[in-house]
């Protein structure tokens, strides 16, 4: 991609990106923005982009949905941006990094990878038996938990509010018919 845009636009007048996944393939001449690692694109290709020295220095404006407008809470991109500096070139990999097992479900194991696997690896954390594959999985299901988390608070809050506004009405309805009733009584 950045070998056809370099020759049809010219590296030189790149001076920024928007990054989202996609919900729609590749060629449905849709624009439809995903959050990063869960449409079709998936993590690696923004490791990629991420990885690529001809983009080190330009700006990165995270675009994906927003789930939590009404709630006061970005959790969703406070973690599509912690996966982005994980994949980042320069960041050193921790412990923090890579989650226990149990703290994602359904991740896959080192145990469950064949022994002759092992040779291929490429860990993100040298101390960690977890190959790069698997790396991407976890944080990928990081990323859907917070999302599937953020709309849950985001569905409760709006439920909340509803309530209170159908509260509200019939609160008026009732004093409105209280008024209608004095009006009645005056007359």
């Amino acid at each position: 991609m950045m070998e056809k845009f370099d020759v049809d636009v010219g590296l030189k007048y790149l001076r920024g990106m928007h990054l989202n996944d996609s919900k729609t393939e590749c060629g449905s001449n849709k624009d439809r923005h995903e959050n990063i690692g869960l449409g079709h694109l998936k993590l690696q290709t923004f490791r990629h982009i991420l990885s690529d020295p001809r983009v080190q220095d330009i700006p990165l404006v995270l675009e994906t949905p927003c789930h939590e407008e009404n709630t006061g809470s970005w959790d969703v991109w406070k973690k599509e941006i912690e996966i982005l500096n994980r994949m980042s070139p320069g960041h050193v990999a921790g412990k923090d990094d890579l989650p226990n097992m149990h703290d994602v479900e359904g991740s896959a194991s080192s145990e469950t990878i064949p022994d002759h696997d092992m040779s291929s690896r490429s860990d993100p954390d040298p101390g960690s038996s977890r190959s790069d594959s698997d790396v991407l999985e976890i944080w990928t299901k990081e990323i859907q938990q917070t999302v599937d988390g953020a709309v849950s608070l985001a569905k409760r809050k709006a439920k909340k509010t509803q309530n209170k506004r159908k509260l509200a009405k019939k609160k008026k309805g009732d004093s409105e018919d209280d008024e209608i009733e004095v009006d009645e009584d005056d007359g």
